[in-house]
């Protein structure tokens, strides 16, 4: 009996291991997307009624962060919304989903619909559009800038002949 429960927990140590930690209560819950041209939308279908949301954007990131422990495929409604989003993923905490944005984007809305839970990103066209790295600061130590080496002037080339 032994030996069934060591190899158990070296099975469930492989499976940690190949596939991630997920939490034992974690929901299996479908992901749709949806392009509507002005904003994107993506839709979690729990497949339980009360799962509670709250998201926002960080940076380049879609945080969404949900009061019970999610398992997903994203790939269907990443599919969908390429233009909007590049990859995605349950964080370590399995509760918060972070999607890459590839634009500046804001939340526009979010609700619910039965268990379905809903987001709405649109473009930001307040944030700045990406420029040149920033400038060293003042505490920054810049080396200093030797001019290039200058060659001795090169003779006339000879007269014709």
């Amino acid at each position: 009996m032994a030996r069934r429960g060591r190899r158990a927990v070296l099975l469930g140590a492989a499976a940690m291991v190949v596939f991630g930690p997920v939490a034992a209560d974690a929901h299996a819950v479908p992901v749709r997307g949806a392009d509507r041209g002005t904003f994107a939308r993506i839709v979690f279908d729990w497949p339980v009624a009360g799962v509670n949301v709250n998201a926002s954007v960080v940076g380049n990131h879609l945080l969404v962060t949900f009061d019970a422990p999610v398992e997903a495929s994203f790939q269907p409604a990443l599919q969908r919304l390429s233009a909007w989003f590049g990859p995605a993923a349950v964080e370590p905490d399995g509760h918060t989903v972070s999607f890459v944005i590839k634009h500046p984007a804001k939340l526009l809305g979010n609700g619910r619909n039965g268990n379905s839970v809903y987001l709405d990103v649109t473009e930001d066209k307040a944030a700045p559009p990406p420029g040149p790295a920033p400038l060293p600061s003042a505490a920054t130590p810049v080396a200093p800038v030797k001019p290039p080496a200058r060659s001795p002037a090169a003779p006339p080339p000879p007269a014709p002949a």
